[in-house]
């Protein structure tokens, strides 16, 4: 994750992933938790971002649960629910494999964010597994005509930033999912909270203090990013030296905290920790008759640093998510926007989904985006469920797809975990 990624050889990661995903798949099975998780989506789409977001988790997920159930059965002392023996073995499961897995394919969805931004731009790249979960480095992203050294005016925002662009993307629809679910289970718990502090770790880990740019080596996304903005910024007559823009990019990183899907994701794996609970009821605070779940979100994207207002929402079966956002400036240029997502009622079998989003350019007029999605779960068997998407948007940025104007599709599977 230290350097973009930039052409994604979608072949060999397709039958690497897919045939993990597919082995448990095809496994016995172990103990089955009393309430099902949501299913499984595997996604075959024409925005790259949507199926590594979709397939990536739910290796993850999968592999979190396989195992879980896996050490259940073979200590059986694992599953109580307390005593100091069954908690200490759950400490070292998730220390031990579920973080480090989470963290694998998070990462290389984040990897792989790079190649598609980058694909935009026409520049051919590579990217290698050369780890395993447990490695320093499990990927290794590389391209014959990217700049081989690092410093200021070489890089592209959406490049540098598509990495965290792709684990906002993987954690929004992973708890679209939860959503309809109505409870967190362990695996997706795990997978959202790496996702969620993705950026907040980051830039932690990062942007600390100025270092020398001639120094050579990858300096990381958020580094080469601020490199970036500070020139554009410089370029269009902006604040120079004296503001500390790799400072204020790490402050309002931590703004990602303020999210309280995030701190239920927490208490479901202090609950899986100290009880054994595979699952736990969303927290919601409560308006009257509506459910929310507020977040604030500060990310880095092709067009600079975003801030966002975002909830999830409920009244009776109804479910959605609404969000508000606006860009930084940089020059002349800024961006706002709004979108709403409501997902309807269950109607024979059927879950329908409707995603609406509009923004505003200061120099490039507006644009919108239309989609809606159809799952049948149970068919053709109970185990498998099919999807169905459709949608189309004018230019301009949203996350996880293409900047131009375009139309797009998706189908794909969702497997019930046993």
């Amino acid at each position: 994750m230290t350097m973009p990624g930039l052409f994604l050889l979608e072949c060999r990661v397709r039958i690497v992933v897919a045939g993990l995903l597919f082995a448990f798949l095809a496994s016995p099975g172990f103990a089955q938790s009393v309430a099902s998780p949501p299913p499984l989506p595997v996604t075959a789409s024409s925005v790259p971002m949507v199926w590594h977001a979709d397939v990536l988790s739910s290796a993850a997920v999968l592999s979190l649960t396989e195992a879980d159930h896996a050490v259940r059965w073979l200590l059986p002392a694992a599953a109580r629910d307390t005593g100091a023996t069954s908690k200490l073995i759950r400490a070292l499961e998730v220390v031990g494999f579920d973080i480090p897995v989470a963290v694998f394919f998070v990462s290389l969805n984040h990897d792989l964010g790079h190649t598609v931004r980058a694909s935009e731009l026409g520049t051919p790249a590579h990217v290698r597994l050369v780890g395993s979960p447990w490695s320093l480095h499990p990927f290794y992203l590389w391209s014959e005509t990217y700049p081989r050294w690092w410093g200021p005016a070489l890089f592209d925002l959406g490049m540098e930033s598509s990495g965290f662009e792709a684990s906002w993307l993987l954690k929004d629809r992973t708890e679209e999912r939860v959503l309809r679910h109505g409870s967190v289970p362990f695996g997706e718990a795990v997978t959202l909270l790496v996702a969620a502090m993705d950026t907040p770790l980051y830039a932690a880990a990062r942007l600390g203090p100025a270092r020398d740019v001639g120094s050579g080596g990858p300096q990381g996304d958020m580094v080469n990013y601020v490199y970036q903005l500070q020139e554009e910024r410089w370029m269009a007559g902006g604040r120079g030296d004296d503001y500390d823009l790799r400072a204020a990019i790490r402050g309002k990183s931590f703004l990602n905290l303020i999210d309280l899907s995030l701190w239920s994701d927490v208490a479901s794996v202090g609950a899986w920790l100290t009880r054994g609970d595979e699952s736990r009821p969303l927290s919601w605070l409560r308006i009257g008759s509506i459910g929310l779940i507020p977040s604030m979100r500060y990310s880095l994207t092709p067009i600079g640093p975003e801030f966002s207002v975002r909830s999830h929402f409920r009244k009776g079966q109804a479910l959605g998510s609404a969000y508000v956002r606006w860009s930084e400036r940089i020059g002349n240029a800024k961006q706002n926007g709004a979108g709403v997502t409501y997902s309807a009622p269950v109607f024979r079998g059927l879950e329908s989904t409707i995603r609406f989003d509009a923004w505003s350019h200061t120099l490039r007029g507006s644009g919108v985006r239309g989609e809606i999605s159809v799952a049948k779960r149970g068919w053709p068997n109970r185990y498998v469920g099919v999807s169905a998407t459709v949608g189309a948007k004018s230019s301009g940025y949203l996350a996880g797809y293409p900047l131009a104007r375009s139309t797009y599709g998706a189908v794909g599977l969702n497997i019930a975990v046993r």
